[in-house]
Order: C-alpha cells, then structure tokens, then sequence
C-alpha cells in the first residue's frame, strides 16, 4: 500500500471517528439538558430536598468545566481515539449508575463522571475534524458540532413528551 492510500485510509478512519463523535456529542448534550425535565420526578422518588436535586443537577458542569483544558492538553499529546473510548465507556457506565441509584451520593458520582466524559468529547470532536476535513473546513465543522449541541437540547426536549415525565429512570 503506498503512502498516498495509507493516508487516504487515515483520513477516511478519521472522518467515521469524527462522525461517531458528534453523536456521542449528541448524546452527552441530551444527558445534561434533560436532567430539568426529570428532576421533579427524581427529587419526589428519591425523597431529596431541592437543594439536594439542584447539587445534583450542577454536578454535571463543575468536573467539565474544571477537566476541560487539561483534557485537551492530554488530547493534542496523546491518541485522540483512545480518549474517546474511555469517554464513551465511562459515559455510559455513568448512566447505568445514576439510573440505578437511589442515594444522592450516586447520583453526584454519576453526573460527575459524565462531566468529565463530556469535557473530553468536545475537544477529541474537534482534534477528529481538524484530521479529517481540509483547513479551510474546521470552522464549518465546529459550527457543524455547535449546531448538534441544539439539536441534543431539543432531543432532550422532545423525549420526555413522548415517554411522559414521571418514569425519569426510562428517560435515563
């Protein structure tokens, strides 16, 4: 195989990565924006006060925003598709937890680690469409992966009417 396929190869690898990232992307945004569609049901299910809900609720952005930077650091140093793996398994082995948990310890733990899942899905996003598409295309992707952040709110938005609001574990 020459170099010219090889690279062909890559960047046809990179793009299916990026792609797959954006729906992890999706799906991360509809997990965080759809915790205030539940949060009612889950604070009278779990017998928690409001401010055990709302700890809950902003346990989610504190991890992201304090992992975000250093992640990318680590990201532009190391194997982006590696980084993305572990997100995704530690996202979905969050949800697991938080929708079988019935303490608030639980629930913090769980929402803190699909924080932290969402901090490196941003960035390896990014680092996969700078790969894949041409220089004067990274703007168009990122306003592509932007966009996706809506569309995730507006899943999060949309499923809750069509499964109903009191079973907040089916919508986990």
């Amino acid at each position: 195989m020459s170099w010219r396929q090889r690279a062909l190869e890559r960047r046809r690898i990179d793009r299916l990565l990026w792609v797959t990232s954006l729906f992890f992307v999706v799906w991360l945004v509809w997990v965080e924006t759809s915790f205030q569609y539940f949060e009612g049901s889950l604070g009278s299910d779990l017998r928690l006060q409001s401010a055990g809900v709302a700890l809950v609720a902003g346990s989610f952005l504190l991890p992201y925003g304090l992992v975000q930077v250093p992640i990318g650091r680590l990201i532009d140093r190391g194997r982006v598709e590696l980084w993305l793996l572990l997100a995704a398994l530690a996202a979905a082995c969050c949800s697991l937890v938080f929708a079988s948990s019935d303490s608030l310890q639980g629930l913090l733990l769980s929402r803190i680690g699909t924080g932290m899942a969402c901090a490196v899905a941003f960035p390896a996003s990014a680092v996969l469409a700078r790969r894949s598409l041409p220089a004067d295309r990274f703007a168009l992707a990122i306003g592509f992966t932007d966009g996706l952040l809506g569309m995730g709110a507006a899943f999060a938005a949309v499923v809750p009417l069509l499964l109903g609001r009191a079973g907040w574990r089916d919508l986990v």
